[in-house]
């Protein structure tokens, strides 16, 4: 197998594959074979590092929330799919008051795969005035 050369954000490689019969004397092909790689080069970066909403503790289920500035957004500069499609998940969410935190209350968000964050759970009654959500 012979590595080609790199364009753009693909990679190409190319081989020969061979078939043989099972005669005797044993008969064979060729064929080339060239294999173009998408290359998955670019990272998504974020429209913002910081997004921010306040709402009501009365906040319905599965309301979406308004962040601003911009709504929740990542773009990725890769040429094709899958490599350039930005999906979107919580990593951490941390409830608390202060300096105390309150690890029962860290399911109260979720985010879709396209980015956006809802609320999960009722907030009535619960104990934490501030959510950090890493996504």
């Amino acid at each position: 197998m012979t590595k080609l050369k790199h364009l753009n954000d693909f990679s190409y490689l190319k081989m020969v594959a061979v078939a043989t019969d099972g005669g005797s004397p044993s008969q064979s092909a060729n064929a080339m074979v060239t294999i173009k790689v998408n290359r998955n080069r670019n990272t998504p970066i974020w429209n913002q590092l910081n997004y921010q909403t306040t709402i009501l503790e009365i906040q319905a289920v599965d309301t979406p929330l308004t962040l601003s500035p911009s709504g929740l957004t990542a773009t990725d500069s890769d040429a094709q799919p899958p490599n350039n499609v930005v999906n979107y998940r919580l990593k951490v969410v941390t409830a608390r008051t202060g300096s105390t935190l309150y690890p029962s209350e860290q399911g109260s968000f979720a985010v879709s795969s396209d980015g956006q964050v809802t609320v999960r759970s009722p907030l009535m009654g619960l104990t934490a005035t501030t959510y950090e959500v890493c996504v």
